[in-house]
């Protein structure tokens, strides 16, 4: 009865033991994989991709200003709005514009993130991987663009909707997708000053490392 008791025990605790092994496992797999891809074999098509679908936002927006009479720019490059700024810029953008915007909201930038976010994410792990270890921890951080990516469809389903719902936009709705657009902003921030001081450390580094194999040889 004893051993009984004992072997319900052992049973009832393996589960949990084996999801935290699926969890390291994961995280472990997850560095490899980082570690192995960040190269420019990668980071190249990834930077045409996105420089291609950049080149499409600036032909729209482009096309948006001269139905609109002056230069415009997508909600998504806004630093933030409230309900008076989105009526009246979808009133100047007339029912073509208006039309543009939603083919480039709800095709264009449904697809961008899938070439920004892995260009971000390959490059960052590749700095991180020169700087730390090819399987360090550290290479994780590589990922903090899923945030971004994560928010800026947010932000796309919600102007959508905003623009679906002209001339009748709750205030609500346009409050929600400010945040959004906030939330991306800081995180794309966030990325930049990153990226900044990553590629210093980086670049002191590989200096740091060609003076003491200079000084090796003499």
């Amino acid at each position: 009865m004893d051993r009984l008791c004992c072997k319900n025990k052992v049973n009832h605790k393996t589960p949990h033991v084996d999801f935290n092994k699926y969890i390291i496992n994961m995280i472990k797999n997850t560095i490899q994989l980082l570690a192995k891809i960040s190269n420019w074999k990668f980071i190249i098509p990834f930077f045409l991709f996105t420089a291609f679908w950049l080149y499409l936002f600036n032909v729209g927006q482009k096309e948006m200003s001269k139905i609109a009479g002056e230069e415009v720019v997508l909600i998504d490059l806004w630093s933030g709005y409230d309900l008076e700024e989105i009526t009246a810029f979808f009133e100047l953008l007339k029912p073509e514009g208006r039309a543009i915007h939603q083919q480039l909201t709800g095709i264009n930038d449904m697809i961008f993130p899938f070439a920004y976010g892995p260009l971000l994410i390959l490059v960052f792990a590749l700095i991180l991987k020169n700087i730390f270890e090819k399987n360090s921890k550290w290479l994780l951080l590589s990922l903090f663009p899923l945030l971004t990516m994560g928010v800026d469809y947010l932000e796309n389903f919600n102007t959508l909707l905003m623009l679906k719902s002209y001339p009748n936009i709750s205030e609500v709705i346009v409050n929600k997708g400010s945040f959004f657009t906030e939330i991306k902003n800081l995180s794309t921030l966030i990325i930049k000053i990153s990226f900044i001081l990553l590629s210093i450390v980086w670049i002191a580094k590989m200096v740091r490392n060609f003076v003491i194999k200079k000084e090796n040889k003499l």
